[in-house]
């Protein structure tokens, strides 16, 4: 398929989805889009979901990132894996509190909207815990959301984090001083592209409990 085809199928795709998806953001529960209950489509459980979607679009069209940004996710451990790897070595890249005391450290959830999935980063003593597949945003917590693909950019050193909030391929959903220590902590933690955190194989098996750090 040609990219312009692509593009403009899930710029389809990604409108139709919109107002149905602003009905499922209350939910307490829902389903990650890679562990079994996936239909194939897109899921949307954000309303700024479509933002990022757009984002990534025009990054594709640009040559930002890869016209594979733009293919859907599978539902296959290969997908679930690659998911749980990237937002496991994000959370180690965040900073320990050198710069930030525990208590200026907000409670992160970041959705990777086009998985449907959810992972929270609460700080700790050296930097923070990190939850794969989490059930929601809990109540209080500063929501991210991003796509797949820009966080595997981002983890790779192929996209930098100040421009990826600058072309909303991830947005830092509050405003205020929330929204300047988030967009502090994101900004270290991708300032060195020579960080990159072995990961462990037992890391790289989602689900039900806190990745090391």
């Amino acid at each position: 398929m040609k990219p312009e085809t692509a593009l403009t199928r899930r710029a389809w795709l990604r409108g139709a989805l919109t107002l149905p998806a602003l009905g499922l953001c209350g939910s307490a529960t829902l389903a990650c889009g890679l562990d079994g209950s996936f239909d194939g489509g897109i899921g949307f459980i954000h309303p700024r979901a479509i933002e990022v979607a757009l984002a990534v679009q025009k990054a594709v069209a640009n040559g930002l990132l890869p016209t594979s940004a733009l293919a859907p996710l599978k539902p296959d451990p290969e997908s679930l894996w690659q998911a749980t790897s990237a937002l496991t070595r994000l959370g180690r890249r965040l900073p320990a509190g050198h710069m930030l005391t525990t208590t200026a450290k907000p409670n992160i959830a970041l959705l990777v909207s086009n998985a449907t999935l959810w992972t929270r980063y609460t700080p700790n003593s050296q930097g923070f815990d990190t939850t794969v597949h989490a059930s929601s945003a809990a109540f209080g917590d500063v929501e991210v959301i991003s796509e797949l693909a820009v966080l595997t950019a981002l983890n790779e050193a192929q996209l930098t984090m100040t421009e990826a909030l600058a072309r909303g391929l991830l947005i830092i959903d509050t405003s205020g001083q929330k929204a300047e220590t988030v967009t502090d902590l994101f900004t270290i933690a991708f300032a060195d592209t020579s960080l990159s955190a072995p990961l462990h194989l037992e890391d790289r098996t989602p689900w039900r409990r806190p990745a090391r750090n």
